[in-house]
């Protein structure tokens, strides 16, 4: 199992004669076993003609098969069949990436590879139609697993962003026709990920050469540490689930659920964001609720709990970059939750606005009071600005952290920090507060200047603690930060696992509150 759970399982088996050289196929003096390079040609070029390219790996294969000038990649004049022994002891390996090996058609292909040995043809076909089945197989097996290894078998958008409406706005009266055409979908996984394009899948049919694929196929296994402790628990727990398939059911569901956890979390980690990470970067974990800011050249990392959005308001999984601070932040209140929460609220306590430091403004930006507006007259949204005023008490805390989205989510402090006592955090309407918000600024200044920091400890009415600090910002002259624009902006990563890897190296496993796992999971297992 230890030799399994390395990222280097495989060792070379020993292959069958060059039964499949064409140059043997020449030496049979029987005309029903004549190999002919034209037929086969023909024959693939036939399938390809009919078949729809609907992805680029398709495309690679049919133009590489329609230039005849290509030789074949399996079947070639000088080729013996150790590569394809090679390849299929991969794909009998695929198991420990959570993979059936049969979604490979690997039982097809050993089957035409054992009729081709003992010179069995089926029924209706000739050699060359099964050597050009065994040629097509192997080549769309192999270019569907280097992808799927490299980026991903299935993918999250169109599954998760098809889970839930977006809602309209209250009191529009509308047909059903006109609701259908109007309800959009919530966009819940906006992370745009590296795909397998033609120039890459060109570059896989490339690497199917005698010198180039035990290198390549070695190249393409996962290999981030989080990504093989996932993959060492999956053998641990699926052997586990195995021997022990006789007990309690209890126990067997309970292992199968670890099991596909883990499946969906490798697969989780095989999607490849388009934003790089760079040296320092920050990892939401929504389903965790947890943030790691990340050193990877000081080998540190900022661990912190963190509150999430509901499971009726998710927090939207994207990925950005933190541009800049703000320091005491006005709270400018969505239209959604002026109408959703504190109409009632203040339908409930008429103080309500006064109580929360709100005030209200019209179109114009002129402020209004609150008790002259017939609030409950309005079926929609009403015509109305809500803000908060900023310092103490403001929902957003003493301190933001902006990055552009199209989602007007953040990360900001937060006064109620007995929400981080909390087991489940999914509180929010989809922004993140931060436990330390503080140590998070420190994180993202690229130079730790001492003076900095004391600049943004005085916005948060904490005292200053360097020498420097203390003289400057009692100064009569002195202004009060508001903002602060990074020197170097911070990739940010809201993302889903269901299990992570914590900062003292343990690997845990957390709620799946969003219940994103179930649809992602069912979608993998349609491949197998």
């Amino acid at each position: 199992m230890a030799l399994l759970c390395s990222c280097q399982w495989l060792k070379k088996e020993k292959a069958p004669t060059d039964f499949l050289s064409l140059a043997a196929g020449k030496a049979l003096s029987n005309p029903n076993f004549a190999i002919n390079k034209d037929e086969i040609y023909n024959q693939l070029n036939q399938w390809n003609k009919h078949s729809v390219d609907t992805t680029a790996q398709d495309s690679a294969i049919t133009a590489y098969y329609l230039a005849k000038d290509n030789p074949f990649l399996w079947i070639n004049q000088a080729s013996d069949s150790t590569r394809i022994y090679l390849f299929l002891s991969y794909l009998h390996h695929s198991t420990i990436h959570g993979l059936n090996p049969d979604r490979f058609g690997t039982s097809k292909i050993e089957t035409n590879l054992k009729q081709l040995r003992k010179l069995e043809i089926q029924e209706g076909k000739n050699i060359n139609m099964m050597l050009a089945e065994l040629e097509h197989d192997l080549t769309k097996a192999y270019i569907d697993y280097v992808c799927g290894l490299s980026y991903g078998f299935i993918s999250p958008h169109p599954i998760l962003n098809k889970l839930e409406d977006e809602e309209l706005e209250p009191g529009l009266e509308l047909t059903p026709e006109e609701a259908k055409k109007k309800i959009k979908k919530k966009k819940l996984y906006n992370i745009p990920l590296k795909v397998c394009n033609r120039e890459i899948a060109e570059k896989i049919l490339r690497s199917i050469s005698d010198e180039e694929m035990p290198a390549f196929l070695s190249e393409v296994q996962p290999k981030g540490e989080f990504y093989c402790r996932l993959q060492r628990e999956y053998i641990h727990i699926d052997s586990l689930r195995k021997v022990m398939s006789t007990q309690s059911s209890v126990v067997v569901d309970s292992l199968l659920k670890m099991s596909n956890c883990l499946r969906i979390n490798m697969e989780r980690l095989r999607w490849q964001t388009q934003r790089e990470k760079t040296n320092r970067y920050i990892q939401v974990n929504v389903a965790a609720y947890m943030l790691q800011a990340i050193d990877v050249t000081a080998d540190s990392m900022l661990e912190m709990r963190i509150c999430c959005g509901s499971a009726r308001h998710k927090t939207p999984l994207l990925a950005s970059s933190i541009r800049y601070i703000e320091m005491n932040p006005y709270w400018n209140v969505p239209k959604t939750i002026i109408k959703k929460e504190i109409i009632p609220a203040y339908c409930r306590d008429t103080a309500y606005f006064t109580k929360n430091n709100m005030k209200v403004y019209d179109k114009e930006g002129m402020q209004v009071d609150p008790h002259a507006v017939s609030w409950n007259s309005y079926k929609g949204y009403p015509p109305f600005e809500v803000k908060q005023d900023n310092k103490e008490g403001n929902s957003l805390g003493r301190i933001i952290f902006r990055f552009p989205n199209i989602h007007d989510v953040y990360l900001h402090d937060t006064p109620m920090k007995s929400s981080f006592l909390r087991e489940r955090r999914g509180v929010s309407h989809g922004c993140v507060r931060l436990e330390q918000p503080l140590n998070f600024a420190s994180f993202l200044l690229k130079e730790k200047d001492e003076l900095t920091v004391d600049r943004i400890r005085t916005a948060m009415d904490l005292p200053a603690l360097s020498e420097r600090g203390k003289k400057i910002t009692k100064r009569e002259d002195y202004q009060e930060l508001k903002y602060y624009s990074l020197k170097e902006y911070i990739p940010v990563f809201l993302d889903y696992y269901t299990m992570y890897l914590s900062k003292d190296g343990k690997l845990k496993y957390c709620e799946d509150t969003y219940v994103f796992d179930p649809p992602l999971l069912e979608a993998l297992d349609k491949l197998n």
